[in-house]
């Protein structure tokens, strides 16, 4: 379990979120966004792909850093520090938890808390 948490935390901590979601998501992940909204919840890579080139192109990333993974039984948790400018925004700096739970070697759901 702890490989497949560090293998997930090391490419995040490289900016490589979509080879992350390719190598290390299930096809029917389910995931649930701390932000409210039609998009919070979604099912299926194909959703969260969705869900993650939208953020992409509303926002421009400045700075992020990632600690752990902290690992517990088939579950883990990362911590994530960003600082962004939302489109038409002013810059601000956010903080999230991301709680995986893996399933056969992948993560099956993804919950984020801020």
């Amino acid at each position: 379990m702890l490989e497949i948490a560090e293998h997930f935390t090391d490419l995040c901590a490289e900016g490589r979120l979509e080879d992350a979601a390719e190598t290390d998501w299930a096809g029917d992940i389910a995931t649930d966004e701390a932000a409210p909204g039609d998009d919070a919840e979604t099912h299926g890579k194909g959703g969260r792909r969705e869900t993650a080139r939208w953020w992409a192109e509303n926002h421009e990333v400045h700075d992020s850093g990632i600690d752990g993974p902290f690992v517990n039984g088939n579950q883990f948790i990362l911590s994530r520090e960003i600082e962004v400018t939302p489109r038409g925004g002013a810059r601000i700096g956010m903080e999230e938890t991301i709680l995986q739970t893996v399933r056969d070697g992948k993560t099956v759901e993804q919950r984020d808390f801020c």
